[in-house]
Order: structure tokens, then sequence, then C-alpha cells
């Protein structure tokens, strides 16, 4: 099992939700995060000014990743060249839920 977690800008969340089921990925998560870099300060605040991001998480079999990533890596069309999307897999070592024992990743589920 892997997580890949991707980010965005805000403005590109419907590109990446296209992305997503284009590699038919049904189950995610998206959470809001505000992005920070150097850069020239805002002259009405004098520091710099957020980026308004996503964080988009989701776990998918082994073989689904890499597909996933390419994606990810060929995709075009961002709101701004600037801030690309970005993509990060992980390996799960374990998975817990709630009322049941945990379990190595790759098990399969005792219920």
């Amino acid at each position: 099992m892997k997580l890949v977690l991707i980010m965005c800008l805000q403005e590109d969340i419907d590109l990446v939700a296209d992305l997503l089921g284009s590699q038919g990925i049904v189950a995610w998560s998206r959470l809001d995060a505000e992005g920070w870099t150097p850069g020239l300060p805002s002259p009405w605040s004098g520091g710099t000014t957020p980026y308004n991001s996503q964080f988009v998480v989701t776990l998918v079999p082994d073989d689904r990743a890499d597909p996933l990533m390419r994606a990810v890596a060929a995709c075009a069309g961002c709101a701004d060249d600037r801030h690309p999307i970005h993509a990060v897999e992980l390996d799960v070592a374990r998975i817990a839920t709630s009322h049941t024992e945990a379990r190595t990743s790759g098990q399969d589920d005792p219920s």
C-alpha cells in the first residue's frame, strides 16, 4: 500500500481531481493549507503573502502509485507555472482502523 500526498494551488484542485479520476482513484481527501515561500514583501502588509494551497491524500495499492506519479509529472495546465503540482509517494507499513486490530500493510482484512 502507498500513501500519495499531492500539493497544489487551490486554483488547481479541479485539475488534480480530474487527474485522480483519470487514474481510477475515487477515494481521496483534501486539506486546506497556507503555502509560504521566500519572496518580495507585500506593499500592504510588509510581509510575504501566503499561497492558498491544497493537500490531497490518497491510499493506493502498490501497482497504482507509479502510474499516478507519472500522471502528476506529465500534468500540464496549472494556474501558475511557477507553482507546479507536487506529489510524494510514501510506503505504508501498517494500517489501523478503529474497532479492529492493527495490521501490516498488504495483509488481508481479518474481518
